[in-house]
Formats: C-alpha cells, structure tokens, sequence
C-alpha cells in the first residue's frame, strides 16, 4: 500500500493521484510504525526534512521523496516534482522491472535468493545436471514459463543445459525468455565469466551490473574499464569476496525492487 504525508505540494498531489484512480491514503508520521514491510510513503523534502532521516534508518519501508530531481538512494526513491503527473503516477505505482547481472560471485548470488525472494533467478553456467532446456522453455505459453521458474530446482532457472546450448547459445530465443521474465517480475541473472556474444546481451539488457573478484590480491581496474566500455550507459557495482563490502551488500542499497507476490503467477 502506499500512503502520503501532509504537505501543502503533497496534498495537491494527492488530489491529482486519486483522479487517476490510483490507490492512495493519508498517513500521520505517528501512525507510520503501524505500517507493514513494503508499503511506501509519499513525502517532501521541504516539509519533511526530519522525516526523511526516519526513512533512511528504517529498512521496513520504502519512501517517494518528492524532490528537484529522480534518482534512487537505497529504499529512497526521489521523484522529481516538475514533471508530468502522469510520469509521476508511473514511476510511483508502475515502476519497471530491473535486470541485474551478477559476474562470478555464485556465493552473492546465492544470498540473494534469500534477500528478494520475489525475483526471478537464472543462472546462465553450463548445468548439465538441469532437467529444464531453453526448447522447452520457449515452447511454454508465457505463464506457463512464469511458473515453471517457480517450480524449478532452488527457483533457479537452469537454462544451459546442453553442450550445443554453452557453444551456440540461441541469443535470439534467449532475449525474448528474459524481456518475458522481467516483465514480470524484477530478474536477477549470474554468469560465471565473460565467454561471448550471451553475456554481451545480458551486459545489454541489465539495468546493474555486479562484478565479483575472488582474489583481491590481482587488480581489478583493467577488466573494469572494459566492462564500463562495452556498458558505459549502466550502473556497475564491483566487490571483492571476503571483504566487508562484500559480505554486507544489500541490493535494496541500489535498486528499488519490490517485496509483495505478483497477482497472476
């Protein structure tokens, strides 16, 4: 559910939403601790300075800050008062999913399975073990596949399965499996290394790039820089395991993803 503070600018927002039917209620700051894990308030940053510091404590709730301009802040959310109110309806109560591609770091990606369990995961390593296969994946009706996700060993998606699939992936079928998953929910995908053209398109498709280094003792800075190359538009996270960054990393910090379940799975 999302909420919204008093405040002169706040309370013609308010007005505007609830013309576009959305739903939306009134809130006190003194009822906020009655609030559920994952609602969200709507407050302003000239009227509620102190509040947004209760916001940046609390990892229970999310925050839309109206603000100069958007940009994203661990469960922060700025939104920019001087656009349309269309887009600001949009990027309150219709965010778009995010894609976010994780390179090596299989330990990460594991703990995230645990931090936002409402996500799709795919693991694109060679798992011969996997009784899934991209045919059978793409012959399913997009629902059907939604659930089949659900249904898979650790909810992970093995899509790699054959030998044929690791040295001539079909990138053309590939693509439109992740735009069908990420429509649905945000995607959280893990390569193990760069091998070619597959892990070209991911790098494309992701809105965060995570890349991990298991051993801090070789200088990064290289494969670094040619990854900003290949992908200067995206935002790239680089760690290094058995470090304090590493092992207190939340993704929440970086992307807004969302914590209910979706209605039609």
């Amino acid at each position: 559910m999302i909420y919204i503070l008093h405040s002169a600018y706040n309370d013609k927002l308010y007005q505007q939403i609830k013309s576009k039917g959305a739903s939306i209620e009134y809130i006190s700051f003194h009822e906020l601790h009655l609030l559920n894990k994952g609602d969200a308030v709507i407050i302003d940053i000239f009227s509620h300075a102190a509040e947004l510091d209760f916001f940046k404590e609390n990892q229970k709730l999310c925050c839309f800050c109206m603000c100069d301009e958007t940009c994203k802040t661990g469960k922060i959310m700025y939104v920019s008062k001087y656009q349309a109110i269309d887009v600001i309806c949009s990027t309150i109560f219709d965010p778009e999913n995010h894609m976010i591609t994780i390179i090596g770091g299989v330990e990460l990606f594991s703990r995230l399975q645990l931090d936002c369990k409402i996500c799709n995961f795919v693991d694109f390593t060679y798992n011969p073990d996997s009784n899934l296969s991209l045919i059978d994946l793409l012959d399913n009706h997009e629902m059907e596949l939604i659930k089949k996700i659900r249904g898979s060993k650790n909810r992970i998606l093995y899509p790699i399965s054959s030998l044929m699939d690791l040295l001539n992936p079909p990138i053309k079928l590939i693509e439109p499996l992740i735009n069908t998953l990420k429509k649905h929910r945000n995607t959280i995908i893990h390569i193990d290394h760069l091998k070619g053209p597959l892990d070209l398109m991911l790098l494309n498709l992701s809105d965060l790039i995570i890349i991990v280094h298991d051993n801090i003792e070789v200088s990064p800075k290289r494969f670094e820089s040619a990854i900003r190359k290949i992908a200067f538009s995206k935002k790239i996270i680089s760690l290094s395991t058995n470090t304090k960054a590493h092992d207190q990393f939340k993704i929440s910090e970086h992307m807004l993803l969302g914590e209910g379940e979706v209605n039609d799975i």
